[in-house]
């Protein structure tokens, strides 16, 4: 199942859709999609079960999705066309890296997907420290064990 489609996609730019006779094509662009989902899931698979199913989860999947897939859409097209696709928000910036940014506030608990099944822990090490994401310190001058 992916977290978005073309349409969703194209609704990103101002008069784009994508189709077999376009560049990048539909087939492309659902490639991208499908390498993006596979991102998110094996980022946030590290806090939360995956795919995401709960509504609210799959609304956050869904903007992460879009965003990657749309800034790689501009990538190719500024490449083709020698062209800057604006974002139809207005802002300046890679869509892409601020939803890497999101996806990491998720794996370290910072932003909650609140109706998103907790992945278990059964396949490694648990403990306070992992479960709270306490970064491991390690200090030359303390005798650590």
């Amino acid at each position: 199942m992916a977290y978005c489609t073309n349409a969703q996609v194209a609704a990103e730019f101002k008069n784009l859709s994508f189709s077999s006779s376009t560049y990048p094509t539909d087939t492309n662009v659902d490639r991208f999609i499908a390498e993006a989902d596979a991102e998110i899931d094996s980022r946030v698979g590290l806090k939360y079960q995956v795919p995401l199913t709960g509504s609210v989860a799959l609304l956050v999947a869904r903007q992460l999705s879009i965003d990657i897939v749309a800034e790689r859409v501009r990538r190719v097209i500024k490449v083709q066309s020698g062209q800057d696709q604006k974002r139809q928000d207005g802002r300046e910036g890679d869509t892409a890296k601020e939803a890497r940014e999101r996806t990491d506030l998720i794996v370290q608990g910072k932003m909650v997907l609140s109706d998103a099944t907790l992945a278990s822990s059964h396949d490694g090490v648990k403990s306070y420290n992992s479960d709270n994401g306490v970064e491991p310190v390690f200090d030359a001058e303390t005798e650590s064990w």
